[in-house]
Formats: C-alpha cells, sequence, structure tokens
C-alpha cells in the first residue's frame, strides 16, 4: 500500500520548467514549444511555470491562451520586481521533482538539457555544458524537491 505522500510523488511532473518573462511576448509560444520537446526527447514529464514580472506587453494573456496538453502555469507579479523575483515566485509554485530556470528570451537553447539530465549531483553542482550551451551552468539545493538549475 503507498501512502498519500508517495502517490502525491509520483503524480509530480519529473521537471519544471521555470521561466522569467519581461518582454519576451514574442519568444513565448517557440519557448514554450521547444521546452516541451527537450523534455519529451529524453521521456520525462514536464510541467511549464512563466512568470511575467510585470510586463507591459501583455505577455501573461498571451501565455494563457497556450494549450499544450500538460500543466501550464502562468503567475503575474502585480509590479515589476526584477528578474531574481520572478524565480523565486516561479520555484515556490512549481511541483517538479526538479526546476530548470531558463531566460524566456531564447538566448540558451531548452534543447541544452540534453547535457544536464540526468543529474549527477542531487544538492550542488557546477559544470559546463557544451558548446551548444556556452555557458556554466549551476545547480543549487532547492529545500524540498531536489535542485534549481540554471541555463
Amino acid at each position: 500500500m503507498t501512502s498519500a505522500a508517495e502517490e502525491m510523488a509520483e503524480d509530480r511532473p519529473q521537471l519544471s520548467w521555470v521561466v522569467p518573462m519581461y518582454r519576451t511576448r514574442e519568444f513565448v509560444e517557440p519557448l514554450c514549444e521547444r521546452m516541451i520537446g527537450a523534455a519529451q526527447a529524453l521521456g520525462l514529464s514536464c510541467e511549464l511555470v512563466l512568470v511575467d514580472d510585470a510586463c507591459p506587453q501583455s505577455t501573461a494573456d498571451l501565455a494563457e491562451r497556450l494549450e499544450f496538453g500538460l500543466p501550464l502555469r502562468v503567475l503575474r507579479l502585480s509590479q515589476n520586481q526584477g528578474q531574481d523575483a520572478a524565480i523565486r515566485a516561479g520555484l515556490r509554485a512549481c511541483t517538479g521533482k526538479w526546476a530548470l530556470i531558463i531566460d524566456g528570451d531564447l538566448q540558451d537553447p531548452p534543447e541544452g538539457l540534453s547535457v544536464l539530465w540526468p543529474p549527477k549531483d542531487t544538492t550542488r553542482c557546477l559544470r559546463t555544458a557544451s558548446a551548444s550551451i556556452n555557458r556554466a551552468v549551476a545547480c543549487s539545493a532547492r529545500a524540498s524537491t531536489g535542485a534549481a538549475w540554471s541555463v
């Protein structure tokens, strides 16, 4: 017999994509499609957590109309608080076993997930990803569910 906590853990997506959004309206739909594709290519279930940092472009309105057949959460900050605040709000809202933070402007390819998965160190890591990402990838511990990854 499984406990309620075990059943809840099984229902959680494996990965939460956390995306701070400010002046990124033109990238929202292609970014979401690419994040989903990157996760599916690795056989991962995922959710999308998009955080609108009071963007004047109505980015959240557009994001809320998107449908991908998987959990999509759009959070709205009441006033512009900066990328760090948007990331923290997204991490608080995500339910995945792992969270990956990625900028909303496609400066980093979601397909870089293939370099990071599977995680080697569940508490802390600092690795340099392949030339396709060309950036350092930092992981830091996340209190209850694993690590928050920033690409």
